[in-house]
């Protein structure tokens, strides 16, 4: 199959699946040119296979795609448009079931890169540290669980009442207490 054609298959299963993708001219002629120059990589694959590893090293994120569908549903869909690999936000954003999420994902052979393991409040303020590390201690558990490599800690929001200084100093203070467990869990 041809390399403009397995485009259009890729680009004709992205909309089917509900996406929405615009592009300058400058990054199709960009697109069409490594496609005109590496046309023959996968010609012994399948479509959906050659669709696959178009989109390998991206990551399809879950909050953001296909967002009039449940949560679930949205793996569905991007192993459906042909992605390997999805990252998701807050693994506690209403009551997600995360043996579920680790089962679907298995289940589609999809990798789950990352997700938000603490996305707040504020770690500039100190109040929140053992909240913080009762909390690491925890998504390490459900990265083992999901087979995630890493999650992201989202505690750098500035607040009035602390200086930048200071919201620096706790911000750092919470990430070097947290630092053991992290190691201990290889995350």
């Amino acid at each position: 199959m041809p390399q403009t054609e397995l485009l259009a298959m890729v680009h004709q299963k992205l909309i089917k699946c509900g996406f929405k993708m615009s592009i300058t001219r400058r990054e199709l002629m960009a697109v069409l040119g490594t496609l005109a120059a590496t046309s023959n990589l996968y010609a012994d694959q399948s479509p959906q296979q050659q669709s696959r590893k178009l989109l390998e090293g991206l990551a399809c994120n879950m909050e953001s795609w296909w967002t009039d569908l449940d949560f679930m549903q949205r793996f569905e869909r991007a192993a459906e448009a042909g992605f390997s690999s999805i990252e998701f936000w807050e693994h506690n954003k209403n009551n997600r079931n995360m043996n579920a999420v680790a089962t679907l994902a298995k289940k589609l052979d999809l990798n789950i890169v990352q997700f938000t393991g603490w996305g707040g409040p504020s770690l500039a303020d100190t109040n929140h540290h053992h909240d913080f590390i009762e909390t690491m201690k925890h998504v390490t558990e459900i990265a083992h669980q999901l087979n995630a490599p890493m999650f992201t800690v989202v505690g750098h929001q500035t607040l009035k009442t602390i200086s930048q200084a200071d919201s620096l100093a706790n911000l750092s203070l919470a990430l070097e207490t947290a630092a053991p467990i992290l190691e201990d869990a290889k995350k």
